[in-house]
């Protein structure tokens, strides 16, 4: 999910750190709404996978 998102963010704001804190929130609010609606598990790795993800994507587009 981190580097699909990275990359839809990627493609709309062309700004690598905005994208890698979309991927933040977006990972973190997915979190939290599994935390409270009761209807998921909140991992804390599945963040952490998530915050992977976006730190390729960074790589790849932010630091050429």
């Amino acid at each position: 999910m981190g580097l699909f998102s990275y990359t839809l963010f990627y493609a709309a704001t062309k700004k690598p750190y905005v994208s890698f804190t979309g991927v933040l929130i977006l990972g973190g609010s997915k979190e939290l709404r599994d935390k409270i609606t009761h209807k998921g598990n909140p991992e804390l790795a599945d963040f952490l996978w998530t915050a992977l993800g976006g730190t390729v994507g960074l790589m790849v587009t932010g630091l050429r």
